[in-house]
């Protein structure tokens, strides 16, 4: 999908990666152009206890820390939105490696945005 000429474009081929407590989204962006490349979905149960949403995260998160470890060799750069709330649970079950390889980390939950939405948040983000 092409994003409107009005924000600037991404000179390096960049990951952004939207997730949340159940689910990933990885966009791929270079220049006007963002495409939705990969999905994580965790199930998680209705009525799942504290421990299963807490084993659903980590599944999440550890399949998230093998993907971007595999973008990072892809991208020039990484962009990770996740809920300011999470934020610390995500960073606990990812290496040291893999959060270097990150270059931001954008503190909101835009996992359910469409890619034309995500772009325009993260653009203003970057204005300020």
């Amino acid at each position: 999908m092409e994003f409107s000429s009005q924000y600037r474009g991404y000179d390096a081929p960049t990951m952004i990666i939207l997730t949340n407590n159940h689910e990933a989204r990885f966009l791929r962006a270079h220049g006007h152009t963002v495409v939705e490349v990969d999905q994580i979905i965790v199930d998680e149960k209705e009525g799942a206890s504290d421990l299963e949403r807490q084993q659903a995260r980590a599944t999440l998160y550890a399949e998230l820390g093998k993907r971007i470890e595999c973008a990072a060799k892809e991208m020039a750069y990484l962009i990770l939105c996740a809920p300011e709330a999470l934020r610390e649970d995500i960073e606990e079950t990812l290496s040291t490696p893999i959060k270097e390889i990150i270059g931001d980390i954008i503190p909101k939950n835009l996992a359910k945005l469409t890619p034309d939405q995500v772009i325009r948040i993260l653009q203003e983000n970057r204005q300020r």
